[in-house]
């Protein structure tokens, strides 16, 4: 193909910052483009509906590694990478969406004990407002993050 762009066309055009933001933003329409298939009653197969599920909880749990945990593991990037002044959230918000990432590892990512406990007495179903709320969560911390971004790039241009 003569016509095919090369690597480096693309790395030139889509520089890894910028997919890594991209993907970012992929994962915010993710968790909030989901809610409409996976709350309330639905026509679609089952197995298409706890795709989207499962896809709803991997993305929360990309989002708050992304924007809450902050974790110095170096295999992974997280906010600071982009907007060197982001700190690390606190308050109910970020409880709860730490809670969503260990319900997401739990039940989603890992077949740990409590994916498959020995008595379900301790299981607490997960509301369609407990989803809502999860997505309200991502997107006020998504928010304050590009507002620190954009704080970032005004300062840079600054200096």
């Amino acid at each position: 193909m003569a016509n095919t762009p090369s690597i480096d066309w693309w790395n030139k055009q889509l520089p890894p910052e910028d997919r890594a933001l991209g993907f970012v933003d992929h994962a915010m329409d993710q968790v909030e483009g989901l809610l409409d298939y996976i709350i309330g009653p639905s026509t679609m197969p089952e197995v298409v509906r706890v795709a989207c599920i499962e896809s709803f909880w991997v993305n929360v749990r990309l989002l708050t590694e992304f924007l809450v945990k902050l974790t110095n593991d170096t295999r992974n990037c997280d906010a600071r990478a982009f907007a060197p002044t982001w700190t690390k959230p606190t308050g109910d918000t970020a409880e709860r969406l730490l809670n969503d990432w260990n319900t997401a590892s739990a039940y989603v990512m890992h077949m740990g004990k409590e994916r498959a406990p020995r008595e379900l007495v301790d299981i607490t179903p997960v509301t369609d407002e407990d989803l809502r709320q999860t997505a309200y969560d991502c997107r006020t911390v998504y928010e304050d993050f590009i507002e620190a971004l954009r704080q970032s790039v005004a300062d840079s241009e600054q200096a």
